[in-house]
């Protein structure tokens, strides 16, 4: 929730001036996401309820949203807020970002980029499953029994047996060389899935596409069995996929397929990955020409009456409103008076916030990105200026110009 105009709970400089700073870039701050949200109030209770579901320990299934928008609609920040939320109901969490380095049609570098970034409550920056699993010093949340688990994980139903025998050597240190060091680390890069099989230590095989649902299911049950309430997989920035030749895009949409089975997703487990329509409408490009995939992800409804609970968060359904919009730059000023120890409320920019939020909510512009991410961006920037230069005061006139301006540079 945003909260109340002007009001901002206790938030240190360096913080505040952090957050500016990504809103004025247009891109979504590491922290304090929290602190302008509007608008979405009934998606974040439906994700919430997912959490409270797959907490539960009778509970035999996993959980896929796909979030759908246009760019600056909010996915990342609704990632975001859903990843806090996980984390604060001490579920583990991985925040894994498709990009040239980590490919969506290369499944092993998706793995390992899914463990090495699996954060915790006590350990939020993502320190990966090595330091949370770390014999010498585990996680403060697992910590009481953690060698009776090791031990008892062998013997974990369901979980890949190679899996089982490298958590087992990795959490106990049960390693096979003089140099006992060489071992670990070996263990723990074949846990993230790299290296090669480790035949000497009863680690046979290597995590790929053939196993890779089962080498996932075997992570989360593993998580589950040493304390954690569950697993949850954010997977920002699909949409990429669009701009691959149409091999890769293909080994793209398999890789994807592994990721969103429901009949292999495991137990107590949410995944969450954004996409921009045109996977979904892209007759040459999108999902559907994939039909394993699209069989999985394709959703028909053609109700006026949106359906929260849905496989489907489509945020393009659920645009800002005009108090929506105000609550978001009542409390960009309030962040900002706190960062620069100033107070731009009585600086003159009632009128151009006023202007701004009619023309964002309007639902008339044509832009690249939406209107909500061109809007946070030129309240940030405006404000900025209007700290460093005495003599700056924000336009009212050619508003929509000031959009289309804004929408080009963040391109």
């Amino acid at each position: 929730m945003v909260n109340p105009a002007g009001s901002v709970p206790p938030l240190n400089r360096t913080t505040a001036r952090a957050i500016i700073g990504s809103l004025a870039d247009g891109v979504v701050p590491r922290v304090g996401a929290h602190l302008f949200t509007a608008g979405r109030e009934r998606w974040l209770q439906s994700l919430e309820e997912d959490l409270e579901d797959l907490a539960d320990e009778a509970s035999l299934d996993g959980r896929l949203r796909i979030i759908n928008g246009r760019n600056g609609d909010g996915k990342t920040h609704l990632m975001h807020l859903l990843r806090q939320r996980a984390l604060d109901a001490e579920f583990v969490v991985s925040y894994v970002v498709i990009s040239d380095q980590v490919p969506l049609h290369r499944w092993d570098l998706v793995y390992s980029e899914i463990v090495r970034n699996l954060a915790t409550r006590t350990q939020p920056d993502a320190p990966g499953l090595r330091a949370i699993l770390n014999p010498r010093s585990p996680d403060p949340d697992v910590a009481t029994d953690f060698t009776q688990k090791a031990i008892s994980a062998r013997a974990l139903g369901g979980i890949h047996p190679s899996f089982a025998e490298a958590i087992y050597r990795y959490c106990t240190e049960q390693t096979v060389n003089v140099d006992a060091e060489q071992d670990m680390l070996l263990l723990g890069s074949w846990l993230e899935g790299h290296g090669h099989r480790l035949a000497g230590m009863g680690v046979g095989g290597v995590v790929d596409r053939t196993n890779g649902a089962a080498m996932l299911r075997s992570l989360a049950l593993t998580l589950q069995h040493f304390g954690f309430h569950g697993l949850v997989i954010l997977v920002d920035e699909v949409e990429s996929v669009l701009n691959q030749t149409t091999p890769r895009r293909r080994e793209s949409y398999q890789t994807l397929r592994l990721l969103v089975d429901r009949e292999s997703m495991p137990v107590r487990t949410l995944l969450a990955a954004s996409t921009t329509p045109p996977m979904y409408t892209d007759p040459q490009r999108g999902m559907s020409t994939y039909p394993a995939l699209w069989s999985r992800v394709r959703i028909e409804s053609s109700s006026d009456f949106i359906n929260y609970n849905s496989t489907l968060i489509d945020l393009t359904r659920t645009p800002l409103s005009e108090s929506d919009y105000v609550a978001i730059a009542s409390s960009i000023r309030s962040i900002h008076a706190r960062a620069r120890n100033w107070e731009p409320v009585e600086e003159g920019t009632e009128d151009f916030i006023a202007g701004a939020v009619k023309i964002a909510a309007s639902g008339r512009l044509t832009l690249t990105y939406s209107p909500t991410r061109v809007f946070v961006k030129m309240i940030a920037d405006t404000l900025e200026r209007m700290y460093q230069h005495a003599d700056f005061r924000p336009s009212t006139e050619s508003l929509v110009q000031q959009f289309g301006s804004t929408d080009q540079l963040l391109g």
